[in-house]
């Protein structure tokens, strides 16, 4: 971000329709769309995604949430290409289904870098596409549930 400045993704997912009365979740993947990038984001090192609770509404208070888990390195796409990435967040829906009633039945996610900032002084960032079904629901992020009948 121009500077210096950090800027961090948050997801959430409402879990109510996302397995079905008596199944069991086999595995789940957080989806999201790679937009774009601007100037040089591989300096901020890894982009990973964590596994945060902040609860029904997004303020500056949830920024430094803890991370309950943290899910790994956010495999991005070149920085010049646009498209769908993905990373395994089984452990993380299984442990909020486990916890529905005190975490509103939602599943949620942050983005960030490791190194909040290059010092540079510009614009370092991938962006990724939000919640936009005007524009697409092609763009929009999901986790994609997989689930086992007994």
């Amino acid at each position: 971000m121009s500077d210096d400045t950090t800027a961090h993704g948050f997801f959430s997912f409402d879990l109510s329709a996302c397995l079905p009365e008596g199944r069991l979740l086999s595995e789940a993947v957080f989806n999201v769309y790679q937009a774009g990038t601007s100037g040089n984001p591989d300096s901020l090192g890894s982009m990973i995604l964590e596994h945060v609770s902040y609860g029904n509404s997004l303020s500056r208070s949830v920024y430094d949430t803890p991370a309950l888990a943290t899910m790994g390195n956010f495999d991005l796409l070149p920085f010049t290409s646009t498209g769908r990435v993905f990373l395994d967040v089984t452990s993380a829906v299984q442990d909020d289904l486990a916890n529905r009633a005190t975490r509103g039945n939602r599943s949620q996610f942050r983005l960030r870098f490791t190194n909040f900032s290059n010092f540079d002084g510009n614009y370092d960032y991938v962006a990724f596409e939000a919640a936009n079904p005007a524009r697409s629901r092609d763009f929009v992020p999901f986790i994609q549930a997989n689930y086992l009948i007994p």
